[in-house]
């Protein structure tokens, strides 16, 4: 409480000797920052009716102009019901920033929350971020995936419509590149989703697609799980009885390559299946470190796919077919060089 008081006191001071100073500015911050909704209003009116955005007025708010696009509509459809966080049925909005008052800046970002998002949502939400390359905190509830570097705005010049909607088109261009690159890479995750799928079927692999991450399609088989059996009483990090994946895994910096591995993970792992492990790495060329969490014995080369060439499902399913014999491949000499030590 003296501390407020002091706060106060010291700012009656400061605003007692810089009463009118003060006041020109904020009076002026005000207009700035109300001028410049104006030009973000007229902006995103104008690309509703020239057909590039979807965009209602009454979704604005003091410092964000909102609107939606019909790429991101399909890619995060909207709900049966208009249950989001701003009472409506899609679940995110891309967003003009008014931050004149506060760093003399604007910019357009991608907002998605997922306080109420259906759990489908929450899945391609997710994938979103991944893809985007965005950290993913426990419990977070917005994400800005498309976030361009702010522009600043130089008060000591008048501000001018033409030069903001010139930055905003700017802006616009940024944000389809994003949406195109975002629907290439998630189509190559259905991709791999729909062979993994497929080999399943054809009871090549054992695949179930709860186990997926945004860069990883996980599957199992029976040859490898006949070598490393699952455990009956505990549990991986996978939250699985098997301690082994084989993954489809994309390349993190450049998502339009892919390779295929097999990934052990020794947390929680019975000692059991421990021995057959450090079998299994005596074997084998690759070695993991001391007191290895995770152990890669297997991966083939990266398959580079060209960023301006359409994705082929025919081609990825031919490279993926190929990744798959030498998997078997693996696994068949595996079984040889373990044929005398494995417990009979």
């Amino acid at each position: 409480m003296e501390n407020q008081t002091y706060l106060e006191k010291i700012c009656q001071e400061i605003y007692a000797k810089h009463q009118k100073a003060l006041d020109l500015i904020f009076e002026y911050r005000l207009d700035m920052a109300s001028e410049l909704n104006e030009i973000f209003h007229k902006w995103a009116d104008k690309k509703c009716q020239q057909g590039e955005i979807i965009y209602d007025p009454k979704f604005n708010a003091k410092r964000w102009t909102r609107f939606t696009t019909k790429t991101m509509s399909e890619i995060l459809p909207n709900t049966e019901n208009p249950t989001s966080v701003w009472g409506t049925h899609n679940h995110y909005f891309y967003e003009i920033v008014n931050e004149v008052n506060e760093r003399e800046c604007f910019r357009i970002r991608l907002s998605i929350c997922t306080k109420t998002m259906p759990e489908e949502l929450r899945k391609t939400n997710i994938q979103i971020n991944m893809v985007s390359k965005r950290t993913i905190k426990q419990n977070q509830l917005w994400y800005y995936p498309f976030t361009p570097t702010p522009t600043k705005i130089d008060e000591n010049e008048e501000l001018s419509e033409e030069k903001i909607f010139k930055q905003l088109d700017k802006y616009f261009e940024e944000l389809k590149n994003f949406e195109s690159q975002l629907v290439e890479k998630l189509n190559l995750n259905e991709i791999f989703y729909k062979w993994a799928d497929k080999k399943c079927q054809q009871g090549e692999i054992i695949y179930d697609p709860k186990f997926n991450a945004a860069y990883r399609v996980r599957f199992t088989t029976k040859i490898m799980s006949e070598i490393l059996p699952d455990a009956e009483n505990s549990t991986s990090v996978w939250g699985t009885h098997n301690y082994y994946f084989y993954e489809i895994v994309n390349n993190r910096k450049n998502f339009c390559n892919f390779c295929v591995w097999i990934a052990f993970a020794s947390q929680a792992m019975p000692e059991e299946l421990r021995k057959i492990c450090n079998q299994i790495i005596e074997v084998s060329d690759k070695k993991p470190p001391k007191n290895w969490a995770w152990y890669i014995p297997f991966e083939t080369k990266y398959t580079n796919i060209d960023e301006n060439e359409e994705l082929a499902e025919e081609k990825i399913f031919k490279q993926l077919d190929e990744y798959l014999e030498e998997v078997k491949k693996f696994e068949s000499q595996l079984v040889e060089k373990l044929k005398q030590d494995l417990p009979q």
